[in-house]
């Protein structure tokens, strides 16, 4: 039983519940959640808003009023969403934007204009996505790309230059998926492998994907990305190279390929990776490890 239920259960007067439910959104607006739909009066839910811009969501369309969609927008920038069109101003949607990127998606046509968009991406560049096309500039694409390296999906393709491509997969290797083919180039994969995360492997061109590229790929990505390395590169030789790169590549290495050689390798890195190793020489890389003086 929480606190509340607990205070209205000791209540034998059903004329003080009004009086517990308004003291309880005062301490946490939240509460307005669990408030029975009778209860609910515009003094309570201007209460329970003041304090949890969030309990919007919980107010009747019939008590919301300008001010308290104010208040709450102001206090969680993503309430945006439940304030009734009429509530919404130029004011108020451009203090959404600043708020919470997802909100352009609801800020009314006619207040959408070329400042408030950009001052949207500024602030999180996944706004791009609902940036009317005739405010796409260069300019503004590349604030949004800056901010969100992914955000260059939704950037048109005539915009799409080697400059601005260049920033998207810096800022976030999985852009590297919307770079056109003319500009996807062996030097911008190598470049974005360098920079990223375990997945950046996954959207580079298998006539870019070099041995070195690939080794690159997964010793950033502590092994991940050999799920991305094309078959004809996946010999004995080259995962011994994997693992000379990062023992924990061992845990995606095909049993087939788990030698004695390549497991006492990754064990010598980390001795926890004697977990990936497969039983019938678990006791072999053990003692060769120890010999060698590993961990």
């Amino acid at each position: 039983m929480t606190p509340l239920e607990h205070q209205l259960a000791l209540s034998n007067d059903p004329a003080e519940k009004p009086q517990i439910y308004l003291e309880a959104v005062r301490k946490d607006g939240w509460i307005l959640h669990d408030v029975p739909a009778e209860f609910k009066t515009p003094e309570l839910c201007l209460a329970a808003v003041k304090q949890n811009g969030w309990a919007l969501r919980a107010v009747p369309e019939k008590f919301k009023t300008a001010e308290m969609c104010n208040i709450a927008v102001k206090d969680y920038g993503d309430t945006f969403y439940c304030v009734p069109e009429k509530f919404k101003t130029p004011e108020l949607c451009l203090e959404a934007v600043k708020r919470y990127d997802g909100n352009l998606k609801y800020v009314p046509k006619k207040f959408k204009t070329a400042e408030l968009c950009l001052e949207a991406v500024k602030h999180r560049g996944d706004a791009l996505e609902y940036v009317p096309k005739k405010f796409k500039t260069k300019e503004l694409c590349l604030e949004a790309v800056k901010q969100w390296g992914y955000a260059l999906k939704y950037v048109p393709k005539k915009l799409k230059t080697k400059e601005l491509c260049l920033k998207a997969v810096k800022q976030d290797c999985s852009a590297l998926k919307y770079v056109p083919k003319n500009l996807k180039t062996a030097k911008l994969c190598l470049q974005t492998v360098m920079n990223g995360q375990s997945y950046a492997l996954e959207y580079v061109p298998e006539e870019f994907k070099t041995p070195k590229l690939c080794l690159q790929a997964v010793k950033k990505s502590e092994g991940w990305a050999l799920h991305f390395v094309p078959k004809n590169l996946k010999t004995a030789e080259f995962y011994l190279e994997a693992i000379k790169q990062t023992g924990r590549a061992l845990n995606y290495v095909p049993a087939k390929f788990k030698t004695p050689e390549l497991c006492i390798e990754a064990v010598k890195q980390d001795s926890r990776l004697i977990r990936f190793v497969p039983l019938a020489m678990k006791e072999k890389v053990r003692k060769a490890v120890k010999q060698g003086g590993g961990e």
